[in-house]
């Protein structure tokens, strides 16, 4: 196992040892039958020689084992999660603005941007018409406010009604940043290399700022009708806003410029990819201090009052400064990654914002940190302070975090499953229901994105889970358990009781039967009036994985005995024995009353007469594993392999139509949209949307779900959900 160097190296580590924990947790029973994967084997592969502690190792060991958690930060740091609030977007969360001290408007990845209620956590209104990611968002007064996109726009909105006042559109590349200027006029900074000045009653540009070479990072207003802003080609600009003129050019950076404060009326501070700040006279445009000591790229810089500045570097640390002499009055080390945010809270303190999914709090009279604010579980995208005793993060995980930075504790717990989904129906347009590794299922609000119910019972993992009709749904556990619930209420009707190990998957007969696949070897149909047992199917020699119905009285399952088995429901007798592969089966789908298609860990798929129990077809393509297969009408198929690709296939001739490529992990889920589109999830963190016509890409989805994503539909849309906490609604 090679690692690479640093921080990365403990962190891929760390990812490593929990996604192996996670799987040799979850197949138990395979790990036993194939002991050379097992634990003992598997650990004297971490390489100590490729300069990983043995502390490290030690603790990776621990946590396989299941006896610690692993930390990777050391040192007697309080590590507690003051988090007061958690509030769950549905992408990742790229900036926000405080509106008072109790409300808050994110922007996302999304398209949309979110008013939020800081006191209950709630969502207050859902600002939609983007249609690409909002990558910046300012507040005009209480109730406006202003977002910048990725669609090359720019929306006024009004927050009482969550309506677009204004749509400001005039940009042949991307807004990356917007300021207020006063009530009524805006400033904005584009990849096209300018700034434009908005009457934000008519909507209409009053300048068009010229000057940068390269595309504006950052501006800030200082006042009196002027900005200054911070651009790629090395320099900051001081602008007239009046006569949207260039007052000084100032010149210094031998690389980009990341971002500038303003320090009173003339002077300010930039952070520059050269690895050093500037300290400026705006009177002359002259440099008054250069600022050394980073050896990586200066990201951001705080003002702390008059004469000290803070900065956050990709070198891992923070750097305190005097101002009046250019000295480095503190380092802050602590990260262990790139620390991209950091924001002042009041004069002796400031709070820093780190790649390595951490917040830091610390006091800069000793340059010590005082607290360590852990939650987040992707790179922090921006931080606010709120008073004097409260921040708000927003992060790449969807959500912000509003941190008591006081008390250290956790007034609300997050939302969302604290664990993988595993599996996620669609129930009519508007809902679905995810199935969890936390032991529970959730009813999602596919409009809103919100929670309607907690479905908690369980006390294992939830690996399934089959809607039946409008209100009730059938889920399948690792306790050995399946429960009929009642959607309405969140209740419980009845528990199934009768299989001895975990039940991995569930299909739904009729309205009151049910069928289950389970680790015992059998599958079991239920009556879902009384809860009991029917009839026991058994004849596999190893775990069911999954089964099919065929009409009202016949099933199909798949086996990791390599075997498929036709059951006559009625009898409970087996019908025929469809033998051919050499490797566990995973996947089988119907295409008709006497055909069906499997998808086995023998790299290959076969196709069946289920009148004769015969081969029809072997196709053969694929170098890895076949995970699952969705039928496209009668004679097309579509596969999805831990070789990183998908495979089309004509079913009648047993041939290759289409390799879709493109997926740089394997490939776990797909399913069909209409005739000729596709929808496929890799453990590369994307989800693929394919034209099975010409085999290409038409959109790609960058989901941070992890190693499995689960995807449930309907006839208009797709939904997939992950380990993430995210649900996300994809409408073709």
């Amino acid at each position: 196992m090679i690692f690479e160097s640093g921080s990365e190296r403990l962190k891929k580590l760390r990812t490593s040892a929990c996604a192996l924990k996670t799987c040799m947790e979850r197949y138990s029973d395979v790990f036993q039958a194939f002991p050379e994967y097992g634990l003992e084997n598997l650990l004297p592969r971490l390489d100590r020689n490729d300069g990983v502690s043995s502390e490290t190792i030690a603790a990776i060991e621990a946590l396989l084992r299941g006896e610690e958690r692993l930390t990777l930060l050391s040192g007697s740091i309080e590590r507690g999660k003051p988090v007061l609030k958690t509030f769950r977007d549905s992408d990742c969360v790229n900036h926000f603005a405080v509106i008072g001290q109790d409300r808050a408007l994110s922007a996302s990845d999304d398209k949309t941007l979110k008013l939020w209620d800081l006191t209950t956590g709630e969502t207050l209104k859902v600002l939609e018409g983007h249609s690409y990611a909002v990558k910046q968002v300012a507040v005009i007064g209480e109730d406006r406010a202003i977002s910048a996109s990725w669609d090359n726009t720019i929306r006024l909105w009004e927050l009482t009604t969550g309506k677009t006042l204004k749509v400001l559109k005039s940009f042949s590349k991307i807004v990356y940043h917007i300021v207020v200027i006063g009530q009524n006029r805006a400033l904005s900074a584009s990849d096209d290399n300018t700034l434009r000045l908005w009457d934000l009653t008519t909507g209409e540009t009053l300048k068009a700022l010229e000057g940068h070479s390269a595309k504006v990072t950052q501006i800030t207003d200082l006042g009196n009708d002027r900005a200054i802003s911070a651009s790629h080609d090395k320099t900051l600009r001081l602008w007239n806003l009046t006569t949207g003129e260039t007052l000084k050019v100032l010149e210094g950076h031998s690389d980009w410029v990341n971002q500038v404060a303003v320090i009173g009326e003339d002077r300010a501070i930039s952070a520059s990819h050269d690895k050093t700040l500037r300290l400026w006279d705006l009177s002359t445009g002259g440099t008054l201090k250069v600022l050394e000591g980073h050896s990586d790229w200066v990201n951001q810089v705080a003002v702390v009052g008059e004469d000290r500045a803070i900065s956050a570097s990709h070198d891992k640390t923070l750097r305190l400064w005097d101002l009046l002499t250019g000295e480095t009055l503190k380092v802050l080390e602590g990260h262990y990654d790139a620390v991209f945010q950091v924001a002042a809270a009041g004069q002796n303190c400031a709070i820093s914002a780190s790649d390595d999914a951490t917040l830091r709090l610390w006091d800069l009279t000793t340059g010590e940190t005082l607290k360590v604010l852990e939650g987040h579980t992707s790179l922090i995208t921006h931080i606010d302070v709120i008073g004097e005793d409260r921040a708000l993060s927003a992060s790449g995980d969807k959500t912000l975090r509003l941190w008591d930075l006081t008390t250290g504790e956790t007034l609300k717990a997050t939302e969302g499953h604290s664990e993988r989904v595993n599996h996620i129906d669609v129930i009519g347009e508007d809902r679905a229901l995810s199935a969890s590794l936390d032991n529970t299922l959730r009813l999602w609000d596919l409009t809103t994105g919100e929670t309607l119910k907690v479905l908690a019972g369980h006390s294992h993992w939830v690996n399934h889970v089959a809607i039946i009709g409008e209100d009730r749904a059938l889920s399948a556990s690792q306790d050995n358990t399946l429960r009929l619930w009642d959607l309405t209420t969140g209740e419980t009707l009845k528990i199934l009781e009768g299989h001895s190990k975990g039940v991995g998957h569930v299909a739904v007969v009729s309205q009151h039967r049910a069928l289950s696949a389970s680790q015992d070897n059998t599958l079991r149909l239920w009556d879902l009036t009384t809860g009991e047992t029917l009839k026991v199917l058994e004849g596999h020699s190893e775990p069911v994985n999954h089964v099919a119905i065929i009409g009202e009285d016949r099933a199909l399952s798949a086996s990791w005995d390599k075997m498929l088995r036709l059951w006559d429901l009625t009898t409970g007798e087996t019908l025929k024995v469809l033998e051919g592969h050499s490797e566990p089966v995973n996947h089988v789908a119907i295409i008709s009353e006497n055909r069906a298609i499997s998808a086995s860990w023998d790299n290959t798929l076969r196709l069946w007469d289920l009148t004769t129990g015969g081969t029809l077809k072997v196709l053969e393509g694929h170098s890895k594993n076949v995970y699952q297969v969705a039928i496209l009408g009668q004679d097309r198929a579509l596969s999805a392999s831990w070789d990183k690709t998908l495979r089309l296939w004509d079913l009648k001739t047993g041939e290759t139509l289409k390799i879709l490529k493109g997926h740089f992990g394997a490939v776990y889920q797909v399913a069909i949209i209409g005739h000729n589109h596709a929808l496929s999830a890799s453990e590369d963190n994307t989800l693929r949307l394919w034209d099975l016509t010409s085999g290409e890409t038409v959109s790609l989805v960058f989901t941070e779900f992890g190693d499995h994503t689960a995807l449930g539909k309907n006839d208009n849309f797709i939904v997939a959900a992950g380990m993430r906490n995210r649900v996300l609604k994809i409408v073709v």
